[in-house]
């Protein structure tokens, strides 16, 4: 757009429809690069650039918009906006192979919105879905072959700064979250299921808590309470004299029967 004001620029607008009968396949746009030989820097399915050098766009600037719809008629495969299947049958490849690579790139100017790599809205306005729904389903098969390092989500350090929140992570979902395999927080090979730092701190599957190298503290004044044993026991609360440690007895005594720990000179 060279200069003025425009709500929408398409650079292709394209339609298929079928209004009956039966077909393998619907394609709007079918794409093919293929290198059989030779060399060539890069091979490139679809290469878009969107963008506003002079101007206002009131709306948004989108390299990539699909809406896929089904009025009425059945579906008996999948319903997609984007598929992308780059590959390599021989050969070699010195950069990376991608199936959707986005960069939008904001140089100047000022945006109202946001930017995004990424954005997608999962919407079910009516149907019945008998599967799931997902936001973002990512799965990596190796069949044959190798590699040498696997990260089914990878998010790089960002660089630069920003004037508010800085987040690498951010769920704003009340949902609980599930994580089949352990969980490391600072550490690259949790030895538990939970496990912060160098296997300092650890919670496993059976609910077992091992600290090691260093102290558990609780700071919350005098309401603190460090539950031992079982009810009627040891745990402070019902049944129990209610102090904030207590072994065995009764509280404020040491008898042959309270020695769950060692105590020297019934000092403790």
């Amino acid at each position: 757009m060279p200069s003025g004001v425009a709500s929408e620029i398409d650079g292709a607008d394209i339609y298929s429809y079928q209004y009956g009968g039966a077909t393998s396949y619907i394609d709007s746009t079918y794409q093919y690069a293929w290198l059989a030989g030779g060399t060539t820097s890069d091979v490139t399915g679809a290469w878009i650039d969107a963008y506003v050098s002079v101007g206002t766009a009131s709306g948004d600037v989108t390299g990539v918009y699909t809406e896929p719809e089904v009025a009425s008629g059945t579906v008996g495969g999948a319903v997609i906006g984007v598929e992308a299947y780059p590959y390599i049958t021989a050969g070699s490849i010195g950069g990376n192979l991608t199936g959707v690579y986005s960069v939008p790139y904001a140089e100047a100017g000022t945006i109202a919105g946001g930017v995004y790599g990424i954005y997608d809205t999962s919407y079910i306005a009516g149907s019945t879905v008998t599967g799931s729904m997902y936001g973002v389903y990512i799965n990596n098969i190796i069949s044959s072959g190798s590699a040498a390092n696997r990260y089914s989500l990878y998010i790089a350090a960002p660089t630069g700064s920003v004037s508010g929140s800085d987040y690498a992570i951010y769920d704003a979902a009340t949902q609980p979250n599930y994580f089949a395999g352990s969980v490391g927080i600072g550490t690259t090979a949790p030895g538990a299921l939970f496990t912060v730092g160098n296997n300092n701190f650890e919670v496993t599957s059976s609910g077992a808590v091992t600290a090691s190298g260093g102290s558990v503290t609780l700071n919350n004044g005098t309401s603190n309470t460090i539950y031992y044993g079982t009810t009627g026991v040891a745990v402070p609360g019902t049944a129990s004299a209610g102090e904030k440690i207590q072994l065995y007895g009764t509280a404020g005594t040491v008898a042959a029967s309270d020695f769950a720990i060692g105590v020297s000179s019934q000092i403790l």
